[in-house]
């Protein structure tokens, strides 16, 4: 039975020998049926968005972490009223120095304006990439059920046209065509479902550091700078 299907050891095996692993992959490929190409554009898709905002999530939080003191520092300027040093020296203090300056140059409409307005433009930025993960993790499982349907569909179209051994062989292949495609549609699904929850919390995370950020900010500006200018 499993024969029939192609999805034992056997088939992995041959196609292996026949041209390594890249031929095991583009056999693969042809029994999933043109369901298959698609699943793999969206399997690119998650690999460039994953490899992207990783990079980008572990950047800020080494940046953040080697600024520790100089983030500080800049509170300290706040403290005594030297606005201009915090918005000249904040972008050399990770993403939260980041955010101190750009919301202090949009203080002219009140210092929780200009705050809150920088804070909406850092954390959309951080956000790129995830509503993408967020659709391949529910759109791949569909392209996999509709592989599915048309393997299907092929096994019963040929089991009209087929007789004896070859339809035998003939809905095997449209049955394997159905399970590797639910199987491809799985696998990619769960590739971008774990990192996008990963990313949605640390996304959450950066949120709440530059809320407190935001707030340690207000408390320790000049009352004048906490006021439309």
């Amino acid at each position: 039975m499993n024969g029939g299907l192609g999805l034992n050891s056997d088939f992995f095996i041959s196609a292996m020998a026949d041209g390594s692993a890249g031929g095991a992959f583009w056999n693969l490929m042809e029994r999933g049926g043109p369901v298959m190409w698609p699943l793999l554009i969206c399997s690119l898709l998650v690999v460039a968005v994953v490899l992207e905002r990783s990079i980008v999530f572990l950047s800020c939080a080494v940046a953040g972490w080697c600024a520790r003191s100089r983030i500080e520092a800049l509170f300290d300027a706040l403290t005594r009223g030297d606005v201009d040093i915090v918005i000249e020296n904040g972008t050399r203090a990770g993403l939260v120095g980041h955010f101190l300056s750009e919301g202090l140059k949009l203080r002219k409409s009140g210092i929780s304006e200009g705050l809150e307005e920088a804070g909406q433009q850092i954390l959309e930025r951080l956000r790129r990439g995830l509503p993408v993960l967020d659709t391949l993790v529910t759109l791949t499982p569909m392209l996999g059920i509709l592989g599915t349907v048309t393997g299907i569909i092929n096994s019963f179209q040929l089991m009209g046209t087929a007789e004896g051994v070859q339809g035998i062989e003939a809905v095997s292949s449209g049955i394997a065509e159905a399970l590797i495609t639910t199987a491809a549609g799985l696998v990619v699904s769960m590739t971008a479902l774990v990192p996008f929850n990963i990313f949605k919390n640390l996304h959450v995370r950066w949120s709440r550091k530059l809320e407190r950020a935001a707030r340690r900010c207000e408390l320790a500006c000049p009352k004048e700078d906490n006021v439309a200018a």
